[in-house]
């Protein structure tokens, strides 16, 4: 869905992210792409990975056009969140500055293990948020150093439940490199599962108690530019490293943003935006003044610059 946006065969896509993948995809290509609030937008019709995990999120050039397609899709059938899903989400307010709106920057973790390319990247961002009114401050989080092998074990546990009959019956229907991620959950006792489950709601929690004192959270995407197919490894591995920085915002149930913020050796690099539940006109509001005096969302590859010098629903 990413190569396609970003590639000018449609304007937006949709994807799923259960731990990363509308997030990633979208920092790589170069677009904005968005995880709403569990539940918001419905994931009938989807196939499970984990229904404690997966959502459904929209993908395109802008934080408006994103903006667009999520006023489209939220708020639809048996599963949506009736509360508000589009909680002070306006198309008319699309201009927008962010005074007084409180940004924290984790002081460790997400930036520990970046390229120093991409910090420079997010750093250089994060001014430009200020300059826009922002107040940022540096903050303290718990470690989330956990969160990765917590996740994958409740994620690859629930795949492996839903998907064990057929993997049975029909193994040559999947994959070779998706099955063998399936079946590492086959291991998985009753009892590491629930601890889990035990950590990543202390994680969740303590998320939502920093949301008392900031409004917007901010992080890199992705810790490194796109790999080469060369390069790429076992793709288990790559997974995990290209993931490293999106599993634990996953668990806190909120809204996260990736926005286009750089290049690095003319590749894009992503900077993560997180608010709390239910909260996504925050990050709407982050992103569109990001993106009023930025340019790197119009960035086009050498190939298509010349025939596509803008693309956008707006």
């Amino acid at each position: 869905s990413a190569a396609a946006v970003s590639a000018a065969m449609c304007l937006g896509a949709i994807g799923t992210d259960t731990s990363g993948s509308v997030r990633t995809p979208s920092a790589l290509n170069g677009l904005v792409g968005l995880r709403p609030s569990r539940g918001v937008i419905p994931v009938t019709g989807t196939t499970p990975v984990s229904p404690f995990l997966d959502t459904v999120g929209p993908m395109a050039r802008s934080a408006v056009d994103v903006m667009r397609l999520f006023l489209a899709m939220a708020g639809n059938g048996e599963q949506a969140d009736r509360r508000g899903p589009a909680r002070g989400v306006d198309v008319s307010s699309a201009t927008a500055d962010l005074t007084a709106v409180r940004i924290g920057v984790p002081a460790d973790f997400f930036f520990d293990d970046c390229d120093s390319d991409v910090t420079d990247c997010v750093q250089v961002a994060i001014d430009v948020l200020r300059s826009r009114g922002a107040r940022v401050t540096q903050v303290q989080l718990p470690d989330a150093r956990p969160a990765h092998a917590h996740l994958s074990r409740m994620m690859l546990a629930d795949a492996y439940e839903y998907h064990r009959p057929r993997l049975e019956s029909q193994p040559d229907s999947y994959g070779p490199d998706v099955r063998r991620r399936i079946l590492s959950g086959s291991d998985i006792d009753g009892v590491d599962y629930a601890e889990s489950r035990k950590w990543a709601a202390q994680w969740a929690s303590d998320i939502r108690a920093v949301f008392d004192t900031y409004d917007v959270l901010v992080s890199p995407t992705v810790p490194m530019p796109a790999p080469r197919l060369a390069d790429f490894g076992d793709p288990l591995e790559a997974t995990a490293r290209l993931t490293g920085l999106t599993y634990a915002w996953t668990l806190t149930a909120g809204p996260i943003m990736t926005v286009p913020c750089g290049l690095v050796t003319g590749l894009p690099v992503g900077m993560q935006l997180i608010a709390d539940l239910n909260r996504e006109d925050l990050l709407f509001r982050t992103a569109i003044a990001y993106q009023e005096c930025t340019s790197w969302h119009r960035m086009w590859p050498q190939l298509l610059a010349a025939t596509h010098p803008a693309h956008s629903m707006s």
